[in-house]
């Protein structure tokens, strides 16, 4: 899954792991959480994105990491007819779809690994920590 697992445990602080579907999982902490969906339905993971922002405890850091079938994601403010091209999607196919939180026009496919953190506000002040963890996750 991830290849950085001390840089993750330092990053969440956890010790529990879960994933979504049938990946296997490991313990790291009983109030932190790791979710890989093994869906690439843009739809669904979006929607597991949004249920788990508004059901799990926001105190309890939280990871999603998922892969899409080829999708258009936008923003929950942007306007659809400015952020996509409406004709080339309609030619190949590749559907656009609103996500519930802000942001910009994403292209999703099998190729992009996409991942989803939650955590409580107090744990976003040391960026430094968070950016290497982005970096070697990707690696």
């Amino acid at each position: 899954m991830l290849q950085t697992p001390k840089l993750l445990a330092k990053w969440m602080r956890s010790s529990c792991t879960r994933s979504f579907s049938s990946t296997q999982t490991r313990s790291l902490s009983p109030d932190h959480s790791i979710y890989v969906s093994n869906s690439t339905n843009a739809y669904f993971n979006l929607s597991l994105e949004d249920w788990l922002f508004r059901h799990k405890n926001p105190k309890d850091p939280l990871l999603l990491i998922y892969r899409d079938d080829p999708c258009v994601v936008i923003g929950r403010n942007q306007n659809p007819w400015k952020e996509v091209n409406m004709v080339a999607s309609r030619q190949t196919g590749i559907p656009w779809i609103r996500r519930r939180s802000g942001g910009g026009t994403v292209y999703h496919d099998k190729g992009n690994t996409n991942f989803s953190i939650h955590l409580p506000r107090c744990r976003l002040t040391d960026m430094s920590l968070h950016r290497s963890f982005y970096v070697q996750s990707v690696r």
